[in-house]
Order: structure tokens, then sequence, then C-alpha cells
């Protein structure tokens, strides 16, 4: 089912919710309480600089510290808690790459420019930064529509009436390459391929797709032996009619975490596991524990002098993971330009057009007080026409959002993030494992951070917002705009004018909350995400009931009020439960202020969740 309208928003008056000036001044002793709380705690906050600068020399190196590492944890028969317990928050907590912030000017553009007519009116994929590309599942040159579906990439020509012509389809998956040698085949043991992940860039008439591929290897009973992830990297031209013709493949091993497009280089990360360690006879097997990647099957395995690892390195028991990024002339050669690797799992990349930060979220647990705290370690790596070199490494408190929670503004680092601590009172020492599946004094609050040239913290603002989590950040310049949520959505307005002090200047609460906020045009500043009640007879939980898009001004000096807004939730609609995917991909959204268009997906159910609707919309403002 289609559904497209065009539907004005409710004014504020017209739909209960009362927000004007006053709320901005009202809060204004608790903003400065809090802004004056936070500067004394800055004053004995210290940031501590990491050490990945050491390159690893020899696999010696890293094949002993694995298996020492293993040996330990064998001996100790250590289970994976800390790992299963805290590990990389998701739902809502430290959720996919899916937040929006915009460029200085707030007009960031794709780069989908094909080899057709440049004259057409079409969308781009909307970025984080201007002048770096982002992936997406379509793209469109003005005369194909190109899309990704279970392992193939389609080409379709719309024609004036609309209709598709011209269908072509390419396999993804034929591109894969994996190491046969890594693996001893017997009679009996069968393999199978997925594929997912997958997503691409369009640029001077050529597709670049990327795609996770994972081999499985299992015995004659189908129990699982081994397995091989890579990730590919497929380029096809693109010709008159829209048809595909696959030019040269990249690849390389771990499972697919980012990437970033700047003047037709790409730049791609993955996470590798060496879990396996138990199964390495000596270190000569490199395979097994060493990252490779290969160009149209040729494989190379990564320089001991191309991985870094910390001091002092203490990998998790069952092995480490490693993050590679490579530099990648991908519509050239397709060969790589560097290729780097360094200790640690995947965590949110931001990209300017000068250099990746790697966050990753780790937690460290104090036995004495039976408390777990969360931390983010912060890596630098600069970029330059495809080379890749760590160049800083810093540690704050907290976990960051999605990757729309840093931002790079005229030679200063921002990072927000929501400082999570836990308390468990069901924890067995002797067996350094948790017994009961139960955790008490959560404890939450926010934080943000300015960091200098040379990663060195300058500045920051932290603890406000408490029992509350980040869900969107928005950077604007010497202005960052911050939404959190516990029952309600307060969206604060924090002054970066002064790195070294920043200041909340405004403050303001609605239902819900926005997953997503990006310049509208003009003073406006819109919001999308989720709707939301309290349950008053169900001990004051918070129900999602739909999707809410909000409009904000912002007012001179920064501080914001929200002029008006519109819901789509389940009593209005009379359905059992509404989900849009654009509260978790800001991809999945067109939000065009110059055209006057909003547009999102939408799902919903009803009788009892056995009927389900496809639907879009379509709003003006």
């Amino acid at each position: 089912v289609l559904v497209v309208g065009a539907v004005k928003f409710i004014p504020t008056g017209k739909t209960g919710l009362e927000t004007n000036t006053d709320s901005v001044s009202s809060s204004s002793s608790e903003i400065t309480k809090a802004n004056d709380e936070t500067q004394k705690a800055d004053n004995n906050q210290k940031t501590e600089t990491l050490s990945y600068y050491k390159s690893a020399q020899s696999y010696s190196v890293i094949y002993n510290t694995l298996e020492d590492a293993y040996n330990e944890a064998k001996k100790n028969n250590k289970e994976s808690f800390f790992d299963g317990i805290f590990g990389t928050k998701t739902d809502g907590v430290s959720s996919s790459k899916n937040d929006m912030a915009v460029a200085e000017d707030g007009t960031a553009t794709g780069n989908d420019k094909g080899s057709f007519d440049e004259n057409e009116d079409f969308s781009t994929t909307d970025l984080q930064v201007e002048g770096v590309d982002e992936a997406d599942i379509i793209k469109s040159d003005g005369k194909n529509i190109f899309y990704v579906l279970n392992g193939t990439i389609y080409s379709v020509q719309p024609d004036a009436d609309g209709k598709f012509s011209n269908i072509h389809s390419e396999s993804v998956i034929a591109g894969c390459y994996f190491d046969e040698d890594r693996y001893q085949l017997t009679d009996g043991n069968g393999t199978y391929i997925d594929t997912w992940s997958t997503e691409m860039y369009l640029k001077d008439g050529k597709i670049c797709v990327v795609s996770s591929c994972m081999k499985y290897i299992t015995d004659a009973n189908e129990n699982y032996i081994d397995k091989d992830e890579q990730t590919t990297v497929s380029v096809f031209s693109v010709s008159e009619d829209g048809s595909l013709t696959r030019e040269h493949t990249y690849s390389q091993e771990g499972i697919y975490g980012d990437s970033r497009m700047i003047d037709g280089m790409l730049y791609i990360n993955t996470s590798y596991s060496s879990m396996n360690i138990d199964k390495v006879e000596d270190e000569s097997q490199l395979e097994k524990y060493i990252p490779t990647y290969s160009c149209d099957g040729e494989v190379t395995t990564l320089p001991a002098d191309c991985i870094y690892i910390p001091e002092n390195w203490q990998p998790d028991y069952w092995g480490q993971e490693f993050t590679v990024i490579s530099g990648v002339d991908i519509f050239a050669s397709g060969e790589p330009v560097s290729v780097i690797s360094f200790a640690g799992g995947y965590g949110e990349m931001y990209s300017s057009r000068d250099n990746i930060y790697m966050a990753v979220c780790e937690t460290e647990y104090d036995d004495e007080t039976k408390t777990g705290k969360d931390f983010t370690e912060i890596t630098r790596l600069s970029l330059d026409n495809g080379n890749v070199a760590i160049s800083g490494s810093a540690r704050v408190d907290g976990y960051v959002n999605n990757q729309f929670s840093m931002d790079e503004y005229d030679g200063y680092f921002r990072i927000a993030t929501t400082s999570y601590t836990y308390m468990n009172n069901y924890y067995s020492e002797e067996n350094n494992i948790m017994v009961d599946d139960i955790w008490v004094d959560r404890n939450e609050s926010n934080n943000l951070f300015v960091f200098d040239e040379n990663l060195q913290q300058i500045g920051s603002i932290t603890g406000f917002a408490e029992d509350e989590s980040i869900r969107s950040v928005r950077f604007s310049g010497n202005l960052a705009y911050v939404v959190t949520f516990e029952q309600t959505d307060p969206l604060f307005a924090i002054d970066l004018t002064d790195p070294t002090a920043p200041k909340i200047i405004s403050e303001i609460k609605a239902d819900g909350y926005s997953t997503y906020m990006k310049k509208w045009k003009d003073d406006k500043l819109f919001g999308f995400g989720v709707d939301t009640m309290v349950d008053y007879e169900n001990g004051d939980s918070v129900v999602q009931t739909g999707v809410k898009m909000s409009m904000f001004t912002v007012l001179e000096g920064g501080s914001v009020i929200e002029d008006c807004w519109q819901s789509l939730n389940v009593n209005e609609m009379e359905c059992d439960w509404i989900y849009s995917l654009a509260t978790s991909d800001h991809k999945a959204l067109i939000v065009d202020g110059e055209k006057n268009i909003i547009g999102f997906p939408l799902n919903r159910y009803t009788n009892n969740y056995e009927n389900s609707y496809a639907e879009y919309y379509l709003y003006s403002y």
C-alpha cells in the first residue's frame, strides 16, 4: 500500500503541547547550577592518552600475546563475563550508526553524479559532512535508479510516467573471494555463503558495492566447524541502457563496519576477529590469526609493522578483535593505497575530509565495589589521498550514541557521551562470573568533551540530564544540540564558542524524543523520532506509540523553542504498533527545506499484529 499526502503541521496551540520562550528561561537557574558544577568537576578531570603508535614489528609478538591470553583464561576456566554483560550497547543505548548531524552550512549533499544528464533534478544521499560521501542502499544518477537487495545489485530506468524499464541485475556474491587454503575439508563437510550489509557508492558512471560475506564450514551433520568473514567491494561500470559490467573486486577480512568516500578514494573499515587462536598449531599459520586483503583474488597478508598494538597489550582471553582500515583507489586501479590495523573491536566512525575518528566502547569493572563503568577509546587516523596513518588517541567517560555524536570543527574535535555505571549484587568473586542477570543502581548522565588538534582535552561539560541517555546530537558550528530521554525529550542547546568552557544555554522538554535532527532552512531545526506516552497504570513506564516530527526555531544566541509538531500514533491510526525505519536510519528520510518535502516509510500492524501495511508518507511544512 502506497500512501502519499501533503499535510501541514498543526500549530502547537492546537495540539495541547505548550512550548514557548518561557521554557527557555524557566530552567535558567538549573542550567546555571549545572554549568557551575560541571566547571568544578572538569578542573579535576584528566583525559588518558592511549598508545596505539607501537607497531607489532613481528608476527611473533601478536601470536605469543594471543596464545598467552588464551592459555591463562583456559587455566582459570573463565567465562566471557564482561563481553556478554557489558559489550557494545544496542537498542537505543549505543545503537546503530544512524543519527544525523549536518555540515557547517547544514546543506550537505552527496556525490551521486553519473555520466548522464547532470541537469536532472534528483535526490542524493544526505551526508553528515560536506564532501565526505556515504554509502546507501539506493542511488540515482538522474537517469538510472540503482538498489541492492539480497546480495544483488539492480539497475532500472524510470520513464516519464514513472514506469520501470531496462531492468538489469548482477550478483555481488560472485565477487566474494575466500582463501581455500585455510580449510582442510574432508568428505561430508559442507560450505555455504551468507551475504549482508550491502550498500554502495556512485561516481562518474560507476557503481561501487560494499558487502559482507561469511563462509560457514560444517561437518556431515551440519555442525559448525569454522567460518571466514570477508568484506568485498565490487566495482561495476554502467552503460547507456543501465546494464552493469564488473570491472574489479577488492576484499579485506572482517565484518563490514563503515566506510566513506573522499574525492573518489574509498576508506573502509572492518572488524577482524582471531577468536580461534586455540586452533593455530604454530605462529607460521598467519592466515588463522592475521588479517588479509586481496585485489581480484590475489591475497596479501597484512605486514606485522602495519598492525598497531597498545603498550601492555592484554587481549581478551578467547582472542582479539582488530580494526582493519584501508584507503582504496577503487574506481581506478581497485588496489589499496594503504592498509593498517589496530587492536580493538569495531566502534562508531566519524570522518571529516582530513581525519577518521574511531570510538570504541569498553567497560571497566571494580571487584571491590562490584561496579562497572563505560568508557570510550578514541583513535584518530589521518587521511591523505588514500594513505591512512594513526595520528592520535584519547579516552573519555561514557559511550557514544552513534557517528553523529562526534564532530570536527575549526581544528577542534567534539564528542558527546552518556556515562553509564552499574552495580551488581549477584556477582561471584570465586568463579568470576555473574550468578544472576540482575543489575541494581544503574546510573546515567551525559557529557560533551572538546579536544584540541593534539587530541588533548581542553574543555567539557559533564553530568547533565541525569538518569537519561543521549538519543541524537547535531553539531552546527559553535553550537551543539543534544537530545536525551527517559520519560520526556529534553533538547539541550550548548554554546561551544569558547571551546575551553562549553555551557548549556537552553533546555526544553516535550513528549517523545528525536532520533534525527537536521537544519531545515533559515532559523528552523527539524527533528524526527519516536512518539511516547507514560503508562501510569504500569509503574509509570514509557510506551512507544508511534513516530513524531518536530520543528524548532533557533533563537538569537542559539537557544531553541518547539514551534509545532505532528505525530502518527497507534491511538489516532487505530492499530497495534507503528514503526518507521527512519527512526534508526536517517538515510530512510527525505528532508529538503528548499523543496519543502519531508518523506519517510511507515509500517503499521493491526488486528492483533495479523495484518501489516507498508506505507510511505509525504509532508510539507
